[in-house]
């Protein structure tokens, strides 16, 4: 019989509250999945507050682009374009998955969905090159 050894780590993190945005109703796709491929300075103007627009492109449908809208009002959504200058929730080039939708923003009139965003991007290194 032979046995086997978990290693388990010192400190259990917490579950980070995935990051959320906004989306037209009809470009969202509850599980889609998409890359970012372009951070726009431009939002409409029907959608109150300070927004940074990424532009996604869901994996399925690579020539489907959509606008994916994240507040900016905390001050972690501004663009990273992976230059080590700036912060923000997502790289330009960075995997991305749709999650649950939250109704629309407060003031929004169902212009718009609330969604939950996860950055699902393989960022090991392989080191076989």
């Amino acid at each position: 019989m032979g046995s086997a050894t978990v290693e388990t780590p010192d400190e259990v993190s917490e579950t980070a509250e995935p990051t959320r945005g906004v989306m037209f109703p009809y470009q969202c796709v509850p599980g889609g999945r998409g890359t970012i491929t372009d951070a726009l300075e431009w939002h409409p103007r029907s959608l109150e507050g300070a927004y940074r627009t990424y532009v996604l492109s869901y994996q399925s449908t690579p020539s489907y682009q959509v606008y994916l809208f994240v507040d900016t009002t905390d001050g972690v959504a501004e663009i990273h374009r992976g230059d080590g200058n700036d912060d923000g929730p997502f790289e330009v080039g960075a995997d991305v998955s749709v999650g649950r939708i939250h109704g629309s923003p407060s003031g929004t009139k169902r212009s718009f969905v609330t969604v939950d965003l996860e950055d699902v991007t393989d960022h090991s290194v392989d080191s076989s090159m």
